[in-house]
């Protein structure tokens, strides 16, 4: 994870990272509505499945 510090003025040169440490980061999804969580939590695998392949209902 890294920290970023603004320039004090326009002719100074310098990538304005700090290294404070690692981060175990995870993806996290919102379905646009109230749902937020892992790819675990929403389904995900399932909803690309559904949206790629759609949903047959037989009568």
């Amino acid at each position: 994870m890294f920290g970023v510090s603004h320039l004090r003025n326009k002719r100074v040169l310098s990538n304005g990272f700090i290294s404070v440490g690692k981060e175990n980061l995870q993806l996290m999804y919102s379905d646009g509505d109230k749902a937020f969580g892992a790819s675990n939590d929403l389904c995900i695998d399932e909803r690309l499945r559904i949206a790629s392949d759609g949903i047959i209902v037989n009568d």
